[in-house]
């Protein structure tokens, strides 16, 4: 409202951006799963949502920020398929359930957390300056995850 000037049917169509996004991650999730590395598509996911985010932070056209949350939608479900699935593969038959578990309350258990300290750096800096901060660290987790720790992670996997 305060940036891109838009009333209630504008958000909805923000919040409508981001679920195309996530439809058409699961989609080529689902679809190509035996044309590249679940490594690779991970790490140039994270750098898709790190880039949207923080582009996202930086605009303040309406239409480029629609385009921008269907890229974060996509990424961030293609993400979520891949490591729930990965882990799943990578896990023993005997200790899956227990496995996917804590993986469960861990990720969805981070939800609050994270927004309660998306809400205070939001108090103290700034909507846009507060997405800019996460857009950063996001790239930064990319960084790492591309040059550290993939490499790492195919060896166990």
């Amino acid at each position: 409202k305060q940036i891109f000037h838009v009333q209630s049917e504008g958000f909805g169509l923000l919040l409508s951006a981001t679920g195309l996004g996530a439809l058409a991650g699961a989609i080529f999730v689902s679809s190509s799963s035996q044309r590249f590395t679940v490594y690779h598509i991970l790490g140039v996911m994270s750098f898709v949502v790190g880039i949207a985010l923080l582009l996202f932070a930086l605009t303040q056209n309406f239409f480029i920020g629609l385009i921008l949350l269907f890229f974060m939608g996509f990424g961030l479900v293609t993400q979520a398929s891949l490591a729930n699935s990965t882990i799943q593969k990578a896990t023993p038959d005997d200790m899956r359930g227990r496995v996917m578990g804590v993986y469960g309350i861990m990720f969805l258990g981070m939800i609050p957390l994270g927004s309660m300290t998306m809400g205070t750096l939001a108090g103290l800096f700034g909507l846009v300056a507060t997405l800019r901060i996460i857009g950063i660290l996001s790239l930064m987790g990319a960084f790492i995850y591309t040059f550290v720790l993939r490499k790492r992670l195919q060896v166990v996997g």
